[in-house]
């Protein structure tokens, strides 16, 4: 049996884990567990990092309102020079607890292995607390050295003390292992990091309170802890929001709800972006308003639109008059007053900002300045140019064919615009499913920010359901694209009453978890839901929509699409999405749910034409027989009664943009 000493220590240099083999999800994970692409992000609302692939603890650790580089912080295994070999490699974060879970098989040049598991997180019972726990399981006996150090400073050092100008962090840690001790192989032994931070901004101590944080911590112990962080998660996760059948949306909306919350909690105002609150704070009223409230707590030197619709929606959320009297209306009489002292023309949001100030004025008994109306009675009239947000998240009453030409118009490539197109072509419910082509488009991805995520999640709060709140009643208009087979929200808030929103294939389900009995309108007819009582409503399936074409809304897939241009772009009913090859060679198939005689295809080309391209069919979607060979370009093909359950159009050229696709 080999003997030997191993060293583990917290240091600068990353050098265990290092990724050797792609991620791979748990077989059964309930959609819970995301691969990571990139250092996964965590973060309990006061405190957020990234997790380094090795998994071995925090980097880019970043605190509310501190623009300072903060140390690196991580546990690492160590035997020799030089880095051993990682084999088995896998990392994941757990949404339901906020967990990074990295484990691997490590290997050294001096012939030690172990199995090791890294579990990390930044604690959401605990603000300012963050653990890093490592579990080896060694093959040989010998003994392992524990070494504690922050940002690779000198060993024995548990804190380290951060100063930029007036502001100070702190970081404190403690290892709950001795500094020596031996192991025996095949016998798992765990060492937990306890790491506490604190800031001048919110502790007039920020060392003593890191040290107390941590002290508690690690009296507490990794169970409770780990326990504690669970418990906390799971209160915010009786919110979920389920996507039934698809598994990729459902691990993509809770891990933008993940993204969401990591960076708030209640009782803490707004850390970030002032660009990002306003949709951040839509995002979170519905789900958390208690989140939502902190989050509104934050001066606001310069007030615009954007702080008025969250301060207004927020008041229709809650119903809060005391609220409304000493926090919102101040901030939407100031907002009002900059903007009539704005020389250049007014908007949709700069009407609708001085109609809240006026409102508002009247609810809380204060005399509102006549200019207020008179400016946004002015605008009423003005020609626009188009403008998603017109429709959402401003709810401007226009035609449909106002809200029609904005979609198609406005091109914005802004973070937030394919979530809100989801969201006004759901509520247009014009024949298809381009409301689901949307939501592929918008699912964050790697490097995306958070307005990205927080737009997504309000798909599935405002989209889907058809939510909208009102100071008098809650608006439901549920829709269903066929690619899923049911949504629920389990948990929506409003005005102290709690509900739940359950989307079937025909009928949709409300049910009221807690509070007062619960004023809903559905189609322009308002009822009243009693307490724990449900309420069935019509299920709106625009997909269903009678059409002589086979492909519209049908099940699709294609060797390789661009995920701004999905596959199901070429029959989602809408001309104005498509599917854009990215490769020379693509191919786009399409399930046509039976046999069918076809008689025709007709295809329409975006700016990019193939320069050649042909039409297979199949009955089993195995065997496939090329039926059409059309001219380069050209778009319909006559195809004599061909049977077919599937079809396959192929065509040559990157960058070829298939518009719509139709048969019958």
């Amino acid at each position: 049996m080999k003997r030997g000493v191993a060293v583990l220590g917290a240091a600068v240099l990353v050098t265990a884990l290092i990724p050797a083999l792609p991620p791979v999800l748990a077989a059964a994970d309930e959609g819970w567990l995301v691969p990571s692409a990139e250092p996964p992000l965590i973060g309990n609302g006061y405190l957020t990092a990234r997790v380094p692939a090795a998994g071995t603890g925090l980097t880019a650790l970043a605190l509310p309102k501190v623009g300072i580089p903060l140390p690196v912080s991580t546990v690492e295994l160590i035997d020799g020079p030089g880095a051993p070999p990682r084999t088995d490699y896998r990392q994941s974060l757990d949404l339901r607890t906020g967990t990074v879970l990295t484990t691997g098989r490590w290997t050294s040049a001096g012939g030690h292995s172990a199995e090791v598991r890294y579990r990390v997180l930044a604690d959401r019972a605990r603000p300012h607390v963050a653990v890093t726990r490592l579990e080896i399981t060694p093959n040989w006996t010998g003994t392992l050295q524990v070494s504690d150090l922050l940002d690779g400073r000198t060993p024995g050092g548990d804190s380290v003390v951060v100063r930029s100008g007036a502001t100070t962090v702190a970081l404190a840690s403690s290892v709950d292992s001795p500094g020596r001790f031996p192991v025996r192989a095949g016998e798992p032994v765990a060492v937990t990091r306890y790491l506490g931070v604190a800031s001048s901004v919110d502790s007039v101590d920020p060392l003593a309170t890191a040290r107390a944080q941590v002290a508690t911590a690690a009296q507490f112990g990794w169970q409770s802890v780990a326990r504690e962080n669970e418990l906390a998660w799971g209160q915010l996760w009786r919110a979920d929001i389920e996507v039934h059948g698809d598994d990729a949306v459902q691990r993509q909306v809770r891990a933008a709800v993940f993204a969401v919350l990591a960076g708030v909690r209640a009782g803490s105002s707004w850390p970030g972006d002032p660009a990002a609150l306003p949709w951040t704070e839509a995002a979170v009223l519905p789900l958390h308003p208690d989140i939502a409230t902190s989050m509104l707590q934050y001066p606001v030197p310069a007030p615009g639109p954007e702080a008025a619709l969250s301060t207004w929606q927020y008041w229709l959320a809650s119903g809060d008059l005391t609220w409304l009297r000493a926090k919102g209306f101040p901030v939407l009489r100031a907002t009002a007053d900059a903007l009539l002292a704005r020389s250049e023309a007014l908007d949709v949001p700069a009407r609708d900002s001085l109609r809240f100030a006026a409102a508002a004025a009247t609810l809380v008994g204060a005399q509102p300045d006549p200019r207020w109306k008179a400016a946004a009675d002015r605008l009423a009239a003005a020609r626009q140019s188009p403008s998603l947000p017109r429709a959402f998240p401003w709810h401007n009453d226009q035609p449909d064919s106002v809200t029609r030409n904005d979609l198609h118009q406005d091109q914005s490539r802004a973070e937030w615009a394919d979530g809100v197109r989801s969201i006004v072509a759901g509520e247009l419910g014009d024949p298809g499913c381009a409301a689901f082509t949307y939501t592929q488009r918008s699912a964050p991805r790697p490097g995306d920010g958070l307005v990205r995520s927080a737009a997504f999640v309000q798909e599935f709060v405002y989209g889907y359901p058809g939510l909208r709140l009102r100071s008098d009643a809650v608006v439901l208009d549920p829709l269903l694209p066929p690619q899923f087979t049911g949504i629920t929200v389990n948990r929506l808030e409003w005005q102290g009453r709690a509900f739940s929103v359950r989307i079937g294939a025909e009928q949709t389900t409300v049910r009221l978890l807690s509070g007062l009995p619960l004023p809903i309108e559905v189609g322009g007819t308002k009822q009243t839901l009693a307490p724990y009582g449900e309420l069935t409503v019509p299920t709106r399936r625009p997909d269903r929509s009678p059409t002589g074409d086979l492909a519209r809304c049908a099940p699709v897939v294609a060797d390789l699409a661009d995920p701004d241009a999905p596959a199901s772009s070429a029959v989602d009913g809408d001309p104005s999405t498509g599917w854009r090859t990215p490769r020379p060679q693509s191919a786009l198939t399409v399930d046509l749910r039976g046999d069918h005689a076809l008689r025709f295809l007709a295809a329409t080309w975006g700016a990019h034409r193939p320069s050649a391209w042909t039409v297979s069919v199949s009955q089993d979607g195995t065997t496939w027989r090329t039926v059409a060979r059309p001219a380069p370009g050209s778009g319909t093909v006559d195809l004599g009664g061909q049977r077919a359950h599937f079809l396959r159009v192929s065509v040559s050229g990157t960058g070829t943009e298939l518009a719509d696709l139709q048969m019958g």
